[in-house]
């Protein structure tokens, strides 16, 4: 399946031992990196969840963040709306949405090099 997900050039979303990425509470799971990323945002900014999130008076970054929809698929993974929808409604690309969503992209860990010395020579 994972591998039928990058050739249709979408990244899942999991973790780095491959599990689904999860919401705050731990029950919704995304049917692509997009969506896990842009429901973080939502979670960021949700202020029952115990967040504290301030974000500067933008208007045009207010539109993008109210634009979205989203829905369940027949999995039960939530999925956003193509891009292209959004763009088509607010005569734009949400750029500044998206700058956002990005800075929510899990870690991950970087591995160290490996010494190869040796063992070619």
């Amino acid at each position: 399946m994972y591998s039928h997900v990058n050739t249709l050039k979408h990244e899942a979303a999991t973790d780095k031992a491959g599990n689904p990425l999860k919401d705050l509470t731990g029950q919704y799971e995304f049917a692509n990196m997009r969506a896990y990323l842009m429901w973080a945002v939502r979670d960021w900014l949700d202020p029952s969840k115990g967040s504290k999130a301030m974000l500067p008076p933008d208007e045009v970054l207010t539109a993008e963040l109210c634009e979205p929809t989203w829905c369940f698929q027949s999995n039960g993974k939530i999925i956003i709306e193509p891009k292209d929808d959004i763009k088509k409604r607010l005569g734009r690309s949400p750029d500044k949405f998206d700058s956002l969503a990005n800075t929510f992209y899990p870690e991950h860990e970087e591995q160290a090099a490996q010494n190869l010395s040796g063992i070619f020579f």
